[in-house]
C-alpha cells in the first residue's frame, strides 16, 4: 500500500509533488512545507528489491557414502529450485584460514528465510533426505543477508 499526503502548498503558491526524493526541488522545499507521512511508489520498490536473501549454508564434515550423496543430489537440487533456491557455490574450498577447515560446502541462495525454511521442511525434499540418513555428517545454516 502506498500512503501520500496531501500536499502543501509552496510559498509561491504551487503545489510540491516530488517524483522520489533524489529530486533536489523537494528537498529544499520540504523542511518548509510538505508535511504529513509519504510513502512514494520509488520508496516501496527500493524496499522491495532491497528485502534480504537468505542463504542456506551447508558445511559437509564427513562423507561416508559418496553413493548416496551423489543419489541426494539428484533429488535435492531439483526440490530445492521448486523451492525458489538457486545454487551459488558448491564444492571444496579453493583455499582456507585461520580455523578453517577443508571440507565441502553448499551455498544456496532465497528470497527470504522464511523461504528457506520452508524449502528444508518441504513434501518434495523428505525423499532426498531420506536418501542421504547416514550417508554424510553435515549442517545446514540458514542465515539472512543483508539487505
Amino acid at each position: 500500500m502506498i500512503l501520500v499526503s496531501i500536499p502543501q502548498l509552496s510559498k509561491n503558491g504551487r503545489e510540491i509533488f516530488p517524483k522520489t526524493l533524489a529530486d533536489k526541488r523537494f528537498y529544499g522545499q520540504a523542511e518548509n512545507c510538505w508535511t504529513g507521512i509519504v510513502a512514494f511508489t520509488t520508496i516501496a520498490r527500493a524496499r522491495e528489491d532491497s528485502m534480504a536473501k537468505a542463504y542456506w549454508v551447508s558445511f559437509y564434515h564427513s562423507v561416508s557414502n559418496p553413493a548416496a550423496l551423489a543419489e541426494y543430489a539428484k533429488i535435492a537440487g531439483p526440490a530445492l529450485q521448486a523451492e525458489g533456491g538457486r545454487v551459488l557455490a558448491r564444492g571444496e574450498p579453493a583455499k582456507t584460514y585461520e580455523a578453517g577447515v577443508k571440507q565441502r560446502v553448499v551455498i544456496l541462495e532465497f528470497d527470504s528465510v522464511e523461504q528457506a525454511i520452508a524449502a528444508h521442511d518441504s513434501e518434495a525434499y523428505k525423499p532426498a533426505l531420506k536418501v542421504l540418513e547416514g550417508a554424510v555428517v553435515r549442517e545446514i545454516r540458514i542465515i539472512e543477508g543483508i539487505g
